[in-house]
């Protein structure tokens, strides 16, 4: 089996319509569901953040 050495990241969203990602918890929530989860990161996007009501 090859090694697994690809890093996935998961940006964040701003939460409109049926988007999943708003939040920390959320995206913590998809990542707990990841069987090789040591090998995801996040993409904080600093305007989905402030989007999504984070006072950053």
């Amino acid at each position: 089996k090859p090694e697994q050495t690809t890093t996935v990241l998961l940006e964040t969203m701003a939460g409109k319509g049926t988007e999943i990602g708003r939040s920390f918890e959320e995206l913590k929530r998809i990542m707990d569901g990841v069987a090789l989860s040591d090998k995801m990161g996040v993409c904080l996007d600093t305007c989905h953040v402030y989007d999504a009501g984070y006072d950053i």
